[in-house]
């Protein structure tokens, strides 16, 4: 009988000694697995952290991208910009002292050439001269194709026919 009852406890250390290895093997996989969860968590972080700044990145090069085509756009003026490019030139005209008043713009048929603008001024030849100036450093490319100056009699008012082509047309922005 003490054998059996020796067996008996010999068997119940058995089973537990079982039950504790395999909760002891059970937790360390649970934590093998957490482990790795975590590691792929922080790996995840890492690169939400990296997209993160990369967009801030992407952002600020947008904004500078849209300010070097805002500038560029501002060389080129196109077909629904003619209008406030006269209106333009007109207050630039009244800014320097000289009074602008467009005879006529053309454009040859749809062939994509640059438009021609005539246009008379009238100043004193300090003002005209400094409008001349300000009209070649325009952003938007104007040329000068010709220009008839004359002076009133008796008078310190000149008088001057001026023709340009708008270098910096396109039809149509993008």
């Amino acid at each position: 009988m003490k054998n059996k009852k020796l067996a008996a406890l010999f068997l119940i250390i058995i089973v537990i000694d079982a039950l504790v290895a395999f909760l002891w093997f059970y937790l360390y996989s649970q934590i093998g697995k957490e482990k790795d969860a975590v590691k792929k968590n922080t790996q995840d972080a890492a690169i939400f952290e990296i997209n993160v700044q990369n967009l801030k990145t992407l952002e600020r090069q947008i904004g500078e991208t849209e300010n070097e085509k805002r500038i560029l756009d501002s060389a080129f003026v196109s077909r629904e910009d003619i209008v406030p490019f006269i209106d333009f030139m007109e207050k630039l005209g009244l800014d320097v002292g000289v009074a602008v008043e467009f005879t006529s713009v053309k454009f040859d048929g749809g062939k994509n050439e640059n438009p021609r603008l005539q246009f008379k001024m009238e100043g004193n030849f300090k003002n005209i001269f400094r409008y001349i100036v300000l009209l070649e450093n325009l952003p938007s490319q104007a040329i000068i194709e010709g220009m008839d100056m004359n002076k009133k009699e008796n008078d310190d008012i000149w008088k001057a026919d001026i023709g340009v082509i708008l270098a910096g047309y396109m039809p149509e922005k993008k």
